[in-house]
């Protein structure tokens, strides 16, 4: 009886030993480099501290030099305030007027760009804006066009990613507060399946700058526009991905509603501070080690003085098995969303232009 208990048992650990060998192989497979070098800074950064957060669906929605804004998908009118270094919190209630109310399955979000802070939904639409310290929103400009994401670029300025009517595809437009109120773009978003997919990407303003940025996130490019929403450049990142590669599915009627095939993002997640705009790409280099690879986020930087160039890349350790999800750059600090957690990290300037 204990030999053939001793036999299962071995069996048993061997059969684990073979599905975890399986399992890391079939990574290995998956996660293969895209042909292309990086140049990789490995003191860019180091870890300052973490908090752990309470509740889930974070997402960072700005700061103000180095005291960030986090707000919240499922508690649209929650926000916390961080002070950084000492990562002192503050919870916040965005007190809505009394004929607006939160509707459900809606995703409203805070936008935070000092001095303001807006509070917009792109179904309703819903179009707010206060003060920082004052947080009750309120009607400040024209705010009767449907958006799928909007990005403030002024007192009464929006870039915003909508569905036209008349292409039933992605377009970028500008909406403000004087005729015409809107303004839509067709000649930025450039379709390669079915224009909508495929143009999926992530806006952002760059404020030091005043320009517009928009980053696809299944093939290797990035728009910069004007606050006018008008074309400057395009530039290519350095992963090798240029043309999308998805599978949508269309219904009956014809319209595209999902995505038959996995999503093959190349750019996760951007944020942009400064001279620079800051990639999350998750295409692996052929100079990469694997293992720094997967066990970390790996940060791009494209230096927007520069038309958009390419200037070197650092590594985000995975914090406590976790991945970043979101980040935001500040002059001094790079901060992190991994799993529940709030990480900082310094930044470390003097690397750079030893470099």
């Amino acid at each position: 009886m204990k030999n053939t208990i001793v036999r299962i048992s071995l069996v048993f650990a061997v059969s684990i030993l073979f599905v975890v060998a399986l399992f890391t192989w079939s990574q290995k497979d998956i996660i293969k480099d895209h042909g292309f070098e990086r140049k990789v800074i490995t003191d860019r950064i180091s870890l300052a501290d973490a908090i752990s957060l309470k509740k889930k669906a974070y997402y960072f929605a700005g700061h103000d030099e180095d005291t960030i804004y986090l707000g919240n998908y499922k508690a649209p009118t929650e926000l916390i305030k961080i002070t950084l270094p000492t990562l002192h919190t503050i919870y916040i209630n965005i007190q809505l007027e009394k004929e607006d109310f939160i509707q459900p399955h809606k995703s409203y979000t805070v936008d935070v760009q000092p001095p303001y802070f807006y509070f917009m939904e792109g179904t309703v639409p819903f179009l707010k804006r206060g003060e920082l310290n004052n947080w009750q929103p309120k009607r400040f400009m024209y705010d009767s066009t449907y958006f799928v994401s909007a990005v403030p670029m002024g007192k009464k300025r929006m870039a915003l990613k909508s569905i036209s009517r008349k292409t039933r595809e992605y377009a970028l437009a500008l909406e403000q507060d004087n005729d015409p109120n809107i303004e839509l773009r067709y000649d930025i978003l450039e379709k390669q399946i079915d224009g909508v997919f495929c143009t999926d990407g992530q806006m952002l303003f760059n404020k030091e700058l005043s320009k517009l940025i928009y980053i696809y996130y299944y093939r290797n490019q990035f728009m910069v526009m004007d606050t006018k929403v008008k074309l400057q450049y395009r530039s290519n990142t350095i992963d090798t991905v240029s043309q999308v590669q998805i599978k949508p599915v269309k219904t009956q009627d014809g319209v595209i509603r999902k995505l038959a095939s996995p999503q093959f993002l190349v750019n996760r997640n951007a944020a942009t501070n400064n001279q620079y705009l800051y990639i999350y790409a998750t295409g692996m280099a052929k100079n990469d080690s694997y293992d720094d690879f997967k066990n970390a986020s790996t940060i791009d930087l494209y230096d927007l003085h520069k038309q958009g160039t390419y200037s070197y890349s650092f590594r985000v350790p995975d914090y406590k098995t976790f991945k970043v999800s979101d980040f935001l750059v500040t002059d001094n600090y790079l901060v992190t969303y991994q799993g529940n957690h709030i990480v900082v990290y310094n930044l470390h300037p003097e690397i750079v232009t030893a470099i």
